[in-house]
């Protein structure tokens, strides 16, 4: 047998190993898509946390939705409340969302002029974000823009809670980053990175990560 029958290949040889290829690569696909979920996560503060010595109900979740549509000098508590109501259980997120009105006080104070509240009102983003889908398309929808526009201003605790978020939203799909990139994330990012903010990273990353 000379050496060009040898390494010949038939048509099913080629065939088994296009499909070999095509297998390779949905595993790959998949890999990627479990590394941006895990990615995805709520942020806790170990002062709230210590805060917390029971679950939500569904009343106490209804209430901050109504109530942090009032102006009050609780705000600041209620915002603290928020966030590790989200962090702790996805449903929480959920019933928020169906208090009418709440979801745009949230944005409200986010982008309101109070640096303490506009930082809880983005860490509240950034636990909503580390939800389902769903979630993470009402963060891209409502907050991202302004969660953007922060990142180029000189608060650093907001700079870096926004960073969390938008790494939150980036890690639900390529649409997700795509978005994120066309709303102009990816220079802010960087220049904070290179600035030294280790917590870009992982957005950056995710962002910039080619498509599933």
């Amino acid at each position: 047998m000379d050496r060009k029958t040898f390494y010949k290949h038939t048509a099913s040889d080629v065939t088994e190993l296009r499909e070999k290829k095509r297998e390779e690569e949905t595993v790959l696909r998949k890999q990627k898509r479990e590394k941006l979920v895990l990615c995805k996560r709520a942020r806790h503060s170990e002062e709230d946390l210590a805060l917390v010595d029971s679950s939500f109900t569904v009343k106490q979740v209804e209430d901050i939705g109504k109530l942090i549509q009032e102006e009050s000098n609780d705000c600041l508590s209620l915002l603290k409340q928020l966030k590790n109501a989200f962090a702790e259980d996805m449903v929480n997120i959920d019933i928020f969302l169906s208090v009418n009105g709440a979801l745009h006080s949230l944005i409200g104070l986010l982008t309101g002029d109070d640096p303490g509240l506009q930082l809880e009102a983005s860490w509240c983003i950034t636990n909503l974000a580390a939800g389902n889908q769903h979630h993470s398309s009402l963060a891209l929808k409502h907050a991202a823009p302004y969660l953007i526009t922060f990142l180029q201003g000189h608060n650093a605790p907001l700079q870096d809670q926004c960073c969390w978020a938008l790494g939150n939203i980036a890690g639900d799909g390529p649409e997700f980053r795509e978005i994120l990139i066309k709303q102009g994330a990816i220079h802010p990012l960087i220049c904070l990175l290179q600035d030294g903010s280790s917590n870009c990273i992982l957005p950056v990353e995710t962002i910039t990560m080619s498509r599933l």
